[in-house]
């Protein structure tokens, strides 16, 4: 079943707030059926140094990012996500702090401690940036959505593994229901799936086989206790959320265009939806719109001369416009450049309306640094929520037309962060601001081989 992602989509109005959890159906290998006949799986995007690395290591990130892009064609959307998510502090602090054990040496654990909860408070380690892949297709059923989804795995891990060094592995049920429960149940300090032994028996928090012999739906498991949307603000339990759409992008975009809205001092989603137009479809799109312009300049040359003047004396914006659009046929059809449609979408979290107004006026910062352009998503906040999600749901479609270089700028990647679990404390990240915690007796390959730490 080939469709294309514009493809209009039927809904039934939700009755409860389970049913406004936007997807039909989960399935026990991650994949979920967003609607009827659309699948969704998600990669958990690895670190990579991006913003620490030369100019041409850069370039070189970004033709990567930009050939990997390259191969999906129009039957596949991809959504990149950044969340910024709010950790327990308490259970930060116990991975972090030493315990003090009335041995005549707490004196100096003490200090060691306090100088540690100096470093916190620097840091922005309340918050931590995940980043994740979604790819949505559409399928006759869940068995030929695994066979297509099967050979875009080698892709996606291949692909990542020349970028991060590292392989981009498929994301577990448990993994996407975890991200879903954690941003619906915000104030919530449980995770959704704990494992414990006890009495001697290993007891699992979430199970889908629980959830059949109790009768419920993962979404009736995730749901928050009430969500209501209103025309520029929505309310999941006790907090507040607003949905901002990008409406205007610069003739060139930075390379941390994405990544610097991780910047932002609270919970966060931002989304990006891309799907590639066929390249027939996109290179007549652009001729007719060289003809168009070429039309406006014989006409404002023909006006010129019946008003006495040189027809080379015509609005320099019409010719602007000519040399740009020549510019681009000529790279879509020489320079191996796709031409995607895009939708750029933030989800911003708070406490009060003033704490949204507070991170309203950040985000616009961080945007127009960006030379971009960021609007509430008025009257759609709902949609544009869903839209937000690391699902693949683009319910929002505000497209704007963006080639396969403007794409490679929306890079996911920008530090890489060292954060062991049981590491020791080894100062901050300059970039992040986060703090490095490693392991040296762990046998994972954090640091390269030409860096090693000494010490007695």
């Amino acid at each position: 079943m080939e469709k294309r992602m514009d493809t209009k989509i039927l809904e039934e109005i939700p009755k409860t707030v389970s049913q406004s959890i936007p997807y039909r159906g989960v399935y026990i290998n991650g994949v979920i059926e967003v609607c009827e006949n659309m699948f969704s799986k998600s990669y958990k995007i690895p670190g990579a140094n991006f913003k620490t690395t030369n100019q041409y290591s850069q370039e070189s990130l970004s033709d990567q990012y930009k050939e990997f892009m390259n191969s999906f064609d129009n039957t596949v959307s991809v959504e990149t996500t950044m969340y910024n998510r709010t950790v327990d502090v308490e259970s930060f602090k116990k991975s972090v702090l030493i315990d003090y054990k009335e041995d005549g040496l707490d004196n100096f654990r003490e200090e060691y401690n306090k100088m540690l909860m100096d470093k916190i408070s620097a840091s922005k380690n309340n918050l931590q940036t995940e980043k994740y892949l979604t790819l949505t297709i559409y399928a006759p059923n869940i068995f030929a959505a695994n066979e297509t989804f099967s050979q875009m795995d080698a892709l996606v891990m291949d692909s990542m593994a020349t970028m991060a060094k590292k392989e981009a592995e498929p994301m577990t049920l448990v993994d996407r229901l975890s991200v879903l429960n954690s941003i619906y149940n915000m104030n919530d300090e449980e995770n959704l799936y704990e494992k414990r032994i006890i009495n001697g028996k290993e007891i699992e928090s979430f199970s889908l086989e629980n959830c059949v012999k109790q009768g419920v739906t993962t979404k009736e498991i995730i749901a928050p206790s009430s969500m209501k949307f209103y025309s520029d603000h929505g309310e999941i339990e006790d907090k507040l959320v607003r949905v901002y759409y990008v409406y205007s992008y610069p003739t060139w975009l930075k390379a941390t265009a994405f990544t610097d809205f991780s910047k932002m001092p609270c919970n966060m989603i931002a989304s990006t939806h891309t799907v590639a137009m066929d390249q027939n479809d996109a290179i007549n799109l652009f001729k007719k719109q060289d003809v168009n312009i070429s039309s406006d300049i014989l006409v404002a040359q023909k006006k010129a001369s019946k008003s006495g003047y040189s027809s080379n004396l015509i609005s320099r914006s019409l010719l602007d416009e000519k040399n740009e659009s020549d510019e681009l046929i000529e790279n879509i059809t020489k320079d191996n450049n796709k031409t995607f449609v895009t939708t750029y979408v933030f989800a911003i979290f708070g406490d009060t309306k003033e704490e949204l107004d507070t991170y309203e006026r950040q985000l616009k910062t961080i945007a127009n640094k960006n030379l971009m352009k960021v609007k509430l998503l008025r009257n759609m906040q709902e949609d544009g929520f869903t839209t937000c999600l690391p699902i693949g749901y683009r319910k929002v479609k505000i497209d704007r037309l963006m080639t396969s270089d403007s794409i490679a700028s929306l890079i996911p990647f920008d530090v890489l962060n060292i954060n062991q679990k049981g590491g020791k404390y080894y100062g901050l990240n300059a970039f992040s601001q986060n703090m490095c915690e490693y392991d040296e007796f762990c046998r994972y390959d954090i640091l390269k081989d030409n860096g090693r730490i000494s010490h007695k």
